[in-house]
């Protein structure tokens, strides 16, 4: 090839590459508040799932907690907290809503997305797995769901993080 023609051919490469860029930028720049604003109704809705006509507070999210994963922490008047819960399941990221009693209890779970895969790791997702954490303490002795081991970890893991936070904003009150 001669040296034009390389040349040629990267500047080419080059402006696709910028085009392409720039349209993935204004499709994001147009899509993100969608996206952010529907994953804020279900974060509303799977609150009041959680504690059924109870008003919520946000609180502000420690460093420490952010770095467990926390990305938002809700008080439910005096019934508890719900943690919006980030971790990586079998399937990649899985964004939990987590309500905990202030006897540290579980009041609920709930999803609020997730790239699982169906029938496998979206089994340990589902309502009748999630609702056999109801009321229990740590530690959880809920069996992993067959074939979706990873996923179950996930979800039991994100749960002993949201008690123990939950533990320590109640001794901080």
């Amino acid at each position: 090839m001669h040296k034009t023609s390389i040349l040629h051919l990267s500047f080419s490469l080059f402006i696709i590459t910028f085009v392409v860029a720039v349209m993935l930028s204004v499709v994001n720049y147009f899509t993100a508040p969608v996206i952010k604003n529907s994953e804020r109704n279900i974060i509303k809705n799977s609150l009041e799932i959680i504690y059924e006509g109870a008003d919520f507070e946000e609180i502000e999210v420690t460093p420490q907690n952010q770095a467990n994963g926390i990305v938002s922490v809700y008080k439910a008047e005096e019934l508890g907290y719900c943690l919006n819960v980030v971790t990586n399941g079998y399937g990649g990221e899985l964004k939990l809503l987590i309500g905990i009693n202030r006897n540290l209890s579980v009041a609920g779970v709930e999803v609020i997305s997730s790239n699982e895969t169906q029938n496998i790791g979206s089994k340990a997702l589902e309502k009748s797995y999630l609702d056999k954490f109801i009321s229990l303490t740590s530690p959880y002795n809920v069996n992993a769901v067959s074939g979706a081991t990873i996923t179950s970890k996930a979800v039991k893991d994100s749960i002993e993080i949201a008690t123990a936070s939950v533990k320590e904003l109640i001794a901080n009150e």
